[in-house]
């Protein structure tokens, strides 16, 4: 993909992060440190993510099935987007019929059928292969989809988000059809992440603060998510391990980002008396990603090794799901 092309998804994917915005504002973040921006950049920089997830989909669906896949959690149409443009390519060989992309927001959807239609990916039923968008679906609650009715299930960085997890993955369970797959990813090293509470811990005198209001890293330990999966009668058919690095922009732009993160953070460091705690940290960061070699000599700022999870799950072959 070319600088140019990422510029251009960026753009498109924008307006998903107006969701998250809530969430971080609702959560204590200060409104004015958000920048959509970042938030697309930050989409974009898992696009490996949504690659991998549709080629593992694709790798499972028999040539000429035209299979059925659910994407939960999809925001603006990730991985549905991916997983229609693949499809709609010769050497997929008719492997995708049908995609249905939810979101707990109808925004979202919106969005994700903006960029399917740029990107060639119909909505039209009639359709060999096309998308439909249902809003609000949590993952939690599927009852709006009949038992043993979906191929594939996919739901990427969703997981941490939906409040009863357990429940999500008894209804993954559920609305596939016996030996249908389902593809879920989490973090499990988060770099971003990790970056933000040391910056933290600096300006704290070397003590790590509460975890942030919005935790990506939820659920990065070990076996979590397999526990919940084999509870509901999912099998392990899988494990995948991603590395790949976040492009930031500039040093300002990567300490904006990591500012909307730890916003809440920052906020109790000045009601302590830090009073400034926000300039501390802008200028730590700018010392660390030089110090790290995480700069270019063009000043692009690349934060490596953040590691997701990608976990391929299978429903065993067998009769109708019975209640667990």
């Amino acid at each position: 993909v070319t600088f140019s092309e990422q510029d251009r998804y960026c753009q498109r994917t924008m307006a998903f992060f107006r969701f998250i915005m809530s969430l971080l504002v609702a959560s204590g973040v200060v409104a004015d440190q958000i920048d959509p921006a970042f938030y697309a950049r930050m989409f974009m920089n898992n696009k490996p993510m949504f690659d991998a997830i549709s080629m593992e989909v694709i790798s499972h669906l028999v040539e000429g099935a035209r299979g059925s896949i659910l994407d939960l959690a999809s925001g603006p149409g990730e991985p549905s987007v991916t997983l229609g443009t693949m499809g709609n390519a010769p050497w997929t060989k008719n492997r995708i019929g049908r995609i249905v992309s939810t979101d707990f927001q109808e925004e979202m959807t919106k969005k994700a059928k903006a960029r399917a239609e740029k990107a060639g990916v119909s909505s039209d039923v009639e359709k060999d292969l096309h998308l439909e968008y249902v809003a609000p679906v949590s993952g939690d609650d599927l009852s709006q989809f009949s038992d043993d009715s979906f191929d594939a299930v996919t739901m990427s960085f969703g997981l941490m988000f939906v409040p009863n997890k357990q429940k999500c993955l008894e209804e993954i369970y559920r609305v596939l059809k016996p030996g249908g797959y389902a593809y879920l990813s989490v973090w499990k090293i988060l770099t971003f992440h990790k970056f933000a509470h040391e910056v933290l811990a600096e300006i704290n005198d070397g003590s790590i603060m509460p975890e942030f209001p919005i935790n990506p890293s939820a659920l990065n330990e070990t076996g979590i998510v397999e526990k919940f999966a084999e509870d509901a009668g999912l099998e392990v058919t899988r494990d995948q391990l991603l590395s790949y690095g976040f492009k930031m922009g500039s040093a300002e732009e990567t300490a904006d980002g990591l500012a909307i993160l730890t916003g809440s953070s920052l906020k109790k460091l000045e009601e302590e008396g830090k009073t400034d705690a926000k300039k501390q940290f802008y200028d730590i960061v700018k010392r660390e990603v030089y110090n790290r070699l995480w700069q270019t000599e063009q000043g692009e700022v690349t934060v490596p090794d953040n590691k997701p999870q990608l976990l391929t799950l299978k429903k065993p072959e067998g009769g109708k799901h019975e209640e667990l």
